[in-house]
């Protein structure tokens, strides 16, 4: 019987959409950046596949590294305020489809990018109420790293638990290995194969399957 549910949030609560690099060249230009955004965008987008660990002082590190600026904390810091409102605001389809869950379920968060980002989102969308716990790469290690998925399982056991996210490997592949159950969101359309375990195109296709 499942009690917990764990979501991922880009690409399954929220569908990532291109113009939300916006916050990223505000950013730079409050800070009078000078290279092109694609550089630092792609160091922060493939963070979770070379990192086991995330800190803003990393990710500072890296952006820095890769475009030879000396940026300090202040920029990360400033990133994550302006991504905070990177969704639909007050989603009333997605505060009804939250409702509904949240009355059979422990609804939390698990998540590879700051939890001050992700959080904010959340409040946009008008769900973040519904979660009981945030797990951001401030305190875990990124998926897909068991302990992750040990520490998003809290007191649950682990097929006690349903683990809703986009990315196979990052995502599906990694709570198989610890026996959580799983539902993989294909809200881009990119899985054309009949896989084994569950794919959904909607997250609210999740009203009629739990």
């Amino acid at each position: 019987m499942i009690k917990r549910i764990i979501f991922d949030l880009d690409n399954t609560i929220i569908l990532w959409k291109d113009e939300y690099v916006e916050a990223l060249k505000k950013t730079m230009k409050e800070f009078d950046i000078d290279v092109d955004y694609k550089i630092i965008d792609k160091v922060i987008e493939e963070q979770e596949k070379i990192r086991k660990i995330l800190t803003k002082e990393i990710l500072l590190q890296d952006i820095n590294r890769n475009t030879n600026l000396n940026l300090d904390i202040e920029f990360i810091n400033k990133l994550l305020i302006n991504q905070s409102t990177l969704a639909p605001q007050n989603d009333e389809k997605m505060i009804e489809l939250f409702t509904y869950l949240d009355k059979k379920y422990e609804i939390v968060l698990l998540t590879n990018y700051f939890k001050e980002a992700q959080v904010g989102r959340l409040k946009t969308l008008g769900i973040d109420k519904f979660f009981k716990e945030f797990y951001g790469c401030e305190e875990i290690t990124l998926k897909p790293n068991k302990e992750a998925f040990i520490k998003a399982i809290g007191p649950y056991k682990p097929n006690e638990c349903l683990m809703i996210g986009d990315n196979y490997e990052v995502d599906i592949k990694g709570a198989k290995v610890l026996n959580i159950n799983v539902i993989q969101v294909d809200l881009k359309n990119k899985i054309k194969e009949k896989q084994k375990h569950k794919v959904i195109k909607s997250l609210y296709e999740l009203k009629e399957m739990l």
